[in-house]
């Protein structure tokens, strides 16, 4: 049995944040008949700051977006870093600088 470890993320005390700048895009309407849906992420000026990766994506929160890959959640900071890799089963904010993961069933703080 896998010991599923505490997750504490630390935000910075003054963040400041892009995130409201950051639009997501999709290959929707550019992708072959068999092809996946993906999303990323871009700025108003229409630069890719998160490519397309994800098969579904949350919005921006504090600088932070939960994100989907492989039927799999987690999180990535206004910059495109993946702070919590797309491993859990699901996750949500316990406050301003907690999450709980589910992983195997199993939910840790």
């Amino acid at each position: 049995m896998k010991t599923i470890y505490l997750l504490l993320i630390l935000l910075s005390i003054a963040h400041i944040s892009t995130a409201e700048d950051l639009f997501p895009f999709s290959n929707y309407n550019t992708k072959k008949k068999n092809e996946k849906t993906l999303y990323g992420f871009k700025d108003k000026a229409g630069n890719v700051v998160v490519p397309l990766k994800y098969h579904s994506v949350y919005v921006f929160d504090e600088g932070f977006c939960k994100v989907i890959l492989n039927g799999k959640i987690g999180l990535i900071n206004d910059k495109g870093y993946e702070i919590v890799p797309p491993i859990y089963d699901d996750m949500g904010a316990l406050g301003k600088n907690l999450v709980y993961v589910y992983l195997n069933g199993k939910e840790s703080v």
